[in-house]
């Protein structure tokens, strides 16, 4: 404690600061949420519109299959760290991948429970449940902050520089979303792992 505050340290200042651009940033995340809501609603009234999606989801998966726990769960991460990153690093392009992939993301998520509901599986939605607990949110923050870049584009005042919003979602990305997406990528890689080791 210094002068009747609490001194965090370095890294605790970066998380105090992240969570204040979380903050910031909270309107352009519920909008990535509402997009990918509208995605979602879209693929469950038109399931076909996401065949693609889950194609490519199984053609994955067909790759994990063969994947010990720990190649398993870092491929998982790297996968979706990469996607994540991109997001945000492409915000300012006027937030075109941040809104596809909010979009393209729902589209996939609303056909694959259209379809797990079809065929009368809704134990796989419980599988599907404790890693999207984090993933999800994860993944719309990642949206969120590269949908508000691009926003910065279309301010009449611009009182605020955009270098200072791509700094905050460097931060928000590294401090937040990271560490998310490894926590949900253990949690969906071991789920996995034991669910082919239970198939043998």
């Amino acid at each position: 404690m210094l002068n009747g505050r609490f001194s965090y340290g370095p890294l605790g200042r970066h998380y105090a600061d992240a969570l204040r651009d979380l903050r910031e940033a909270r309107s352009a995340i519920i909008a990535a949420a509402i997009i990918f809501l509208c995605g979602a609603l879209a693929g469950l009234a038109y399931p076909s519109l996401g065949e693609e999606g889950i194609a490519a989801i199984k053609g994955l998966a067909g790759q994990l299959a063969g994947q010990g726990l720990l190649p398993l769960i870092a491929l998982i991460f790297i996968r979706n760290s990469v996607a994540a990153s991109v997001t945000v690093v492409s915000g300012p392009l006027l937030g075109i991948i941040p809104f596809l992939g909010a979009a393209v993301n729902g589209l996939v998520f609303g056909a694959a429970i259209s379809l797990i509901v079809r065929m009368h599986e809704a134990t796989s939605l419980l599988k599907l449940f404790p890693h999207g607990l984090l993933e999800l949110p994860a993944m719309v923050t990642a949206w969120g902050v590269g949908i508000r870049q691009a926003g910065w584009l279309f301010l009449r005042r611009k009182d605020q520089p955009l270098s200072r919003r791509r700094r905050g979602a460097y931060r928000v990305l590294l401090l937040i979303v990271i560490p998310l997406l490894f926590a949900a990528a253990v949690m969906e890689g071991t789920s996995i792992y034991i669910a082919l080791r239970e198939v043998k």
